[in-house]
């Protein structure tokens, strides 16, 4: 039976071995441009952090076996789109004890509504009780993380004082897929919300 499988996800293209998943709020390229700006700034003038991270807004992380995509897919499909598109504002910045600047997330009722929603398939979101899912409790846009103690100090001595103002309507869902071999993340799928239009707010953020 084990051999008939790792034969099934070998032909499909997969690998037998979990690999790590997560779904993010797709931001704008607009707006990506602009925090990628600030991330660049930020690696120049205080050094690369430890814990590089993507631009992006993440809502579950977790480990799966690559053969399970075809059962994932669909089940995130219907879930985003039975969701109504949202407006999110990024605000400012924050830090964390453990070394990290962000952008601050307001008005996450939506985002956290969304994190329920998905929460209905969150069995299949672990291969064992050791591989749990990892759900958001508070969404931020991270700048950058696992800093050195002095490092961290001269950057947030700067952020602290500076301002951030940003806003876009979050309308899908991102998969991204990492192997355990230490890949680059990779765009799997992307999922449309619901598409309702929010009126008088269209036009000012595009």
């Amino acid at each position: 039976m084990k051999k008939d499988l790792a034969l099934a996800t070998r032909r499909a293209g997969f690998q037998a071995t979990p690999a790590a998943y997560m779904l993010v709020l797709k931001l704008p390229p607009a707006l990506l441009e602009e925090i990628h700006s600030i991330k660049k700034d930020f690696f120049k003038k205080y050094g690369p952090a430890q814990g590089a991270t993507r631009t992006q807004l993440t809502l579950v992380k977790f480990n799966q076996y690559e053969f399970m995509e075809p059962r994932l897919l669909p089940r995130i499909n219907t879930i985003a789109g039975d969701l109504p598109s949202f407006i999110l504002d990024l605000q400012g910045f924050g830090s964390l004890p453990t070394h990290s600047i962000f952008i601050h997330v307001l008005g996450k009722v939506p985002i956290l509504h969304t994190i329920q929603a998905l929460r209905k398939m969150r069995q299949l979101f672990y291969i064992n009780e050791d591989t749990k899912p990892w759900f958001i409790t508070e969404p931020t846009v991270m700048i950058a993380q696992k800093l050195l103690p002095g490092q961290y100090e001269k950057a947030w001595l700067h952020f602290n004082h500076q301002s951030f103002s940003g806003r876009f309507i979050a309308d899908q869902l991102c998969l991204l897929k990492r192997r355990e071999n230490g890949d680059a993340w990779k765009v799997v799928a992307t999922f449309p919300f619901e598409q309702k239009k929010i009126s008088g707010v269209q036009e000012k953020l595009f």
